[in-house]
């Protein structure tokens, strides 16, 4: 039997989360050679974000970037090759735009849902039980 804790604890991740629905996107190619924009979950719910260069924007909350790197197979064995000789290779950086609330919610979603479809389970069966009876 799930907590009182417990259930307070999932009802206020949930409510701190940005609301739904919420959408994966793969990432897409730019058509120059040397950029793609990234895929990944995302809110349907703008947010205001700062841009590294200071500018305030509205997008769609970008919760967990996702990107696909591709590209002639001979320079990305040469990359794995180097990297597993522990020699320096170019490294690629992602910042997450998503709000601390949404990454928390993602973060304990595993246990979460396992233990309300426990809950749920168990509240079936009681009621089963009872409606057996009749």
């Amino acid at each position: 039997m799930m907590t009182e804790i417990q259930l307070e604890e999932i009802e206020k991740r949930a409510a701190a989360a940005a609301d739904g629905p919420w959408y994966w996107r793969d990432g897409t190619h730019t058509g120059d050679a040397k950029t793609s924009d990234a895929g990944g979950l995302h809110t349907k719910h703008p947010f205001p974000q700062r841009k590294p260069d200071g500018r305030l924007i509205q997008q769609d909350a970008v919760i967990f970037p996702y990107v696909e790197i591709t590209g002639d197979p001979y320079w990305i064995e040469r990359f794995k090759k180097a990297r597993a000789d522990g020699k320096p290779t170019l490294g690629f950086a992602m910042e997450c735009f998503g709000r601390v609330e949404d990454k928390d919610f993602i973060a304990h979603s595993r246990e979460d849902v396992v233990a309300l479809l426990g809950e749920v389970r168990r509240l079936q069966r009681l009621l089963g039980d009872r409606h057996s009876d009749d």
